[in-house]
């Protein structure tokens, strides 16, 4: 009966023989660090999102979007200080004229540009910033799992970190110089519900005064950066994606389209406020 059984053995299809135990492959460090991914996200980003997809990082750049938009908001509340005081005075004074009460004081109306100063850094600073961060990051994970790629949501928020901290570093960079070039101008034309057209980079610097908030804030969405930030997302996306035949241009109807309802809802959002 053995002799029997070992001749069919013999004679199994090498098929038939169980697997053998494949090796675990070590995970392949990251060629670059954090300084080196910043620039690299900026002049090669196809070799950096592939080191990216080696050894996703996201932390450097999450702390360096946080950085960025307070020191935008600090910038704003300390360049245009004038224009602060003016437009929550004449807010401040609609509103009590509007619910039959006593005009604020200048020590009530310090102490409002105080509260917004502080308010403006640490709720788009801290709390808006990290919402947005993750929240995009999710709902591009969504996408990539519709379209079956092989990947993993760190890798995703490594790409929209590194993609979003070096987009918003050079933005905020040629805001600040925007404003001091155009000086008076732009401290005369200051709009904290406009602030889309501080910059010549956006569509809104183009649109007059009488312009709906919900157009305005609109064309502000629509500029150089968030453009090249898209590009950058199509860029990374497609390196960590772990298909073989992939393209950028097979994530641009998703990077788009998602780009878009966010920005309708924002500016539907900013046209509320601004009425």
């Amino acid at each position: 009966m053995s002799e029997t059984q070992n001749q069919i053995d013999a004679s199994a299809p090498a098929y038939a023989a169980p697997p053998a135990a494949q090796p675990i492959q070590p995970e392949e460090p990251a060629r670059m660090n954090a300084m080196q991914r910043f620039i690299g996200t900026i002049f090669s980003p196809g070799e950096t999102f592939q080191d990216v997809n080696r050894k996703p990082t996201w932390l450097v750049p999450f702390l360096i979007c946080i950085v960025m938009a307070m020191a935008f908001w600090w910038f704003l509340f300390w360049h245009f200080d004038a224009g602060w005081h003016q437009f929550l005075q004449k807010t401040m004074e609609d509103r009590a004229t509007q619910t039959n009460t006593p005009k604020p004081t200048p020590q009530d109306m310090e102490r409002i540009f105080l509260f917004t100063k502080w308010g403006y850094m640490i709720g788009f600073g801290l709390v808006l910033t990290p919402i947005l961060y993750f929240a995009s990051s999710g709902a591009l994970a969504l996408g990539m799992m519709l379209m079956q790629a092989k990947t993993t949501f760190k890798k995703i928020l490594s790409v929209v970190a590194w993609s979003w901290a070096v987009t918003g570093v050079l933005q905020l960079i040629v805001t600040v110089a925007s404003a001091f070039v155009r000086g008076s101008e732009a401290q005369e034309n200051f709009n904290p519900r406009n602030l889309g057209s501080l910059s010549l980079t956006s569509l809104a610097a183009l649109l007059p005064d009488d312009t709906s908030p919900f157009l305005k804030a609109l064309a502000g969405a629509i500029n150089v950066f968030s453009i090249w930030y898209l590009i950058l997302l199509m860029i990374g996306l497609t390196a960590v994606s772990g298909l073989r035949k992939a393209k950028s241009s097979s994530f641009a109807p998703m990077v788009v389209g998602l780009w878009l309802v966010a920005i309708l809802i924002f500016s539907g959002l900013a046209s509320l406020g601004g009425r």
